[in-house]
């Protein structure tokens, strides 16, 4: 369960993870692309 509180830097380290998730996914992605492509 996520807990959102009022406080900012909760809220700003929330999106610091959420916004590394989505980097990380596109990078495997990307990644996985370029293997098929080898491939």
């Amino acid at each position: 369960m996520l807990k959102i509180k009022n406080s900012k830097g909760y809220s700003v380290e929330y999106m610091i993870k959420f916004v590394g998730i989505l980097k990380l996914k596109l990078n495997v992605n990307q990644l996985m692309h370029e293997l098929e492509v080898l491939l």
